[in-house]
């Protein structure tokens, strides 16, 4: 059995078991191989093609492999191979929408023409799913059946200015990838991101550089979840390691300069943010169901204090500007609904946001106001005032329509808004993922791809003569 181990190996063990596996071919990040997979074997078992791929900007490459002498060579650049009936399959790479294939020479098993698509309007999933372990959506049989999905294509998010009544414009055109994890600088210069499975990006703005920090040293082994601290100087993000094989996510501090090396935090749950004067963590604890929020001074010397923990769900805690009240998402009406509590005695009052469901809360600059997600899919805004004894709603309005945009997963907020309260940063979904609204997705079926592949064969030669 051939499979891809946590280091990024291609190795193998025996079928009938054992403890000990083999490594087949090895990770070299000086020659941008980060991560080894996909074997698609070969009749006769002792040749198959797989995929080696690097980190940022390396071109992933289909290589051709003997199993017993280890031996290898490059066959095209691309990824996801498959192998049927001397045809071998692949998908050429991030932006495209195609499955191609090329015919191989039967003695050699080298390319022996031209690669054709065979397939358009690939199907991928949308998220920050930093990994993809699943292949490319397709499958072939050596009876000559090719079926995939079609639909919405690979993610690709581009952030942008989104003014109060939704309109909006790119940050920078240039930069966009498949991208999560907006959050703003404190003094509203730089924006941090985390491009999935890779690395922790900062952007300049508008059109500044972008810096690359805290990359993966492995492809499993990825930063996510960035927020900046209060002095704008570092950035607080988690990351997901592996130890024997399980997987563990741990809380780092980097500079956000790139200097010096990622510093883990101790912390008992990864997912974390700093309130504005640096002095508490508050994390969430949990996975999905039951999830409840602690506060920890910065130093670790104390004991973690329960902020919210019931029998209900409570995720994306948000300090005020001025860190006295922390803002939070919670089921326990029976939906998500946003609540106020004051910090760190949050057991003092609580006051509920929103009324028809909510989620996602993100703090304006002035204090006056609180952003977030409703049921129906719009940004809202509460007007919130202080009283004597607690904070009070003064009124919501819905603000614009998020179709369109990639803002929230299941338990972190994608968006922040910039100094001045006026306008504020998203990404905007340019192609793929569940926010694109693509529609939805078909499975087709090719019941004789070699007779696919020789018209669309026939055609190149007529259009090139």
């Amino acid at each position: 059995m051939y499979f891809t181990d946590p280091s990024g190996d291609l190795s193998r063990i025996a079928y009938e078991g054992g403890r000990n596996s083999e490594v087949v071919v090895t990770t070299d990040p000086d020659q941008g191989r980060l991560v080894n997979g996909w074997l698609a074997p070969f009749p006769g078992g002792e040749w198959a093609a797989f995929q080696t791929a690097g980190g940022l900007g390396a071109e992933p490459r289909v290589m051709l492999l003997n199993l017993d002498t280890k031996a290898e060579e490059e066959l095209v650049a691309g990824r996801f191979p498959r192998v049927a009936d001397q045809f071998l399959f692949f998908h050429p790479g991030v932006g495209s929408d195609e499955v191609m294939a090329v015919k191989l020479d039967p003695r050699t098993r080298r390319p022996s023409g031209e690669p054709r698509p065979v397939a358009q309007d690939l199907a991928w999933g949308g998220g920050p799913n930093p990994v993809r372990l699943n292949p490319a959506p397709y499958a072939v049989s050596a009876s000559g059946v090719l079926a995939y999905t079609a639909g919405d294509q690979e993610v690709v998010r581009q952030a942008a200015w989104v003014s109060r009544d939704g309109s909006w414009t790119p940050v920078d055109p240039a930069w966009q990838g498949d991208l999560y994890g907006l959050n703003l600088s404190p003094d509203g210069s730089r924006l941090a991101a985390y491009q999935n499975g890779l690395s922790i990006l900062i952007k300049e703005l508008d059109r500044g550089p972008v810096t690359s920090l805290a990359r993966s040293p492995a492809p499993w082994e990825f930063p996510y979840r960035p927020s900046w601290t209060p002095g704008g100087d570092s950035i607080l993000y988690s990351r997901v390691i592996f130890e024997e094989g399980e997987p563990k996510a741990q809380a780092h501090l980097v500079a956000a300069d790139g200097r010096g090396a990622p510093l883990q935090i101790a912390l008992p749950q990864p997912h974390a943010i700093l309130s504005p004067d640096g002095s508490w963590f508050v994390y969430r604890t949990g996975s999905f169901s039951g999830e409840d929020l602690y506060a920890v001074r910065r130093d670790l010397a104390a004991d973690p204090i329960p902020i919210v923990a019931t029998e209900a769900t409570e995720r994306q805690p948000a300090f005020s500007r001025d860190g006295r009240f922390l803002a939070y998402a919670s089921d326990a009406s029976g939906r998500m609904e946003v609540y106020v509590r004051p910090f760190p005695d949050a057991g003092r009052w609580r006051t509920q946001i929103s009324a028809q469901g909510g989620s996602a809360p993100v703090w304006s600059h002035s204090g006056r106001e609180l952003f977030f997600h409703t049921t129906s899919g719009e940004l809202a805004s509460a007007a919130i005032e202080e009283t004597d004894t607690r904070i009070r709603v003064v009124g919501v309005q819905s603000l614009f329509s998020l179709e369109g945009f990639g803002t929230e997963d299941a338990t972190a907020t994608h968006y922040d808004v910039a100094p001045g309260d006026e306008q504020f940063t998203m990404f905007r979904i340019l192609q793929g993922g569940r926010e694109s609204m693509a529609g939805p997705r078909q499975m087709i079926i090719v019941s004789d791809f070699r007779r696919l592949f020789e018209r669309r064969q026939q055609t190149a030669m007529r259009t090139s003569s």
